[in-house]
C-alpha cells in the first residue's frame, strides 16, 4: 500500500477524545481513568498472584451507571477495549475519526481497511523481525493504528 497517510488523528494522544457513549445508559460523559481496577476488569485472571492484581491501570468508566471497561496499560488501549465491547454504542461509519472512511460507502471502506490492516500488520512484523527497539513511539503508533483499524472493521461490518 503506497498511501500511508491515515489522517491527522494521533491514535496515542487523541484516542481519549473518541470514547463511544455507554450502551447501558447512553451517557456521553464516559471517561478514561487511572485507578485500581476490580477483579472482573482484568483480562486473563488465571495464573495471576494477588500482588499482580492490584496495580493501577487505565480503563473507561461511565459516571451515570458505573459501567467499567477492561483494565489496560495505556489510555488508547482502554478506549479501544471499551469501544469494541458490548458496553459501548459503536461509532457510526460516517463519524469514524480515522482512515478517511467517513466519506466512503460500506464496500469501499471495507477494501480500504483491509489494505490498511495488512500494511500495518506487515510493518509491525518487519520491525519485530529486524530486531528493532519495540518500545518507542513509532512502534506504539503502529500498534495503536492497527487496533483502531481492527475496531474500524467492526464498525463497517455493523453499519447499515
Amino acid at each position: 500500500m503506497n498511501n500511508r497517510f491515515y489522517g491527522v488523528f494521533d491514535p496515542i494522544t487523541e484516542s481519549v477524545e473518541h470514547i463511544a457513549p455507554c450502551a447501558n445508559c447512553h451517557s456521553t460523559q464516559v471517561s478514561c481513568i487511572f485507578e485500581l481496577p476490580q477483579k472482573h476488569q482484568l483480562p486473563g485472571l488465571i495464573n495471576k498472584e494477588a500482588q499482580q492484581l492490584y496495580r493501577r491501570a487505565y480503563f473507561i468508566r461511565c459516571p451515570e451507571c458505573e459501567s467499567v471497561g477492561l483494565a489496560t496499560k495505556k489510555p488508547w488501549q482502554a478506549v479501544i477495549e471499551w469501544n469494541k465491547s458490548p458496553k459501548s454504542i459503536k461509532h457510526p461509519l460516517t463519524q469514524f475519526p480515522l482512515f478517511g472512511i467517513d466519506q466512503l460507502n460500506k464496500a469501499q471502506a471495507k477494501i480500504r481497511l483491509n489494505e490498511i490492516r495488512l500494511d500495518l500488520e506487515q510493518r509491525k512484523k518487519s520491525r519485530v523481525h529486524r530486531g528493532d527497539r519495540l518500545y518507542n513511539n513509532h512502534y506504539e503508533k503502529i500498534r495503536a493504528f492497527l487496533a483502531w483499524s481492527i475496531y474500524a472493521q467492526t464498525v463497517v461490518k455493523l453499519s447499515k
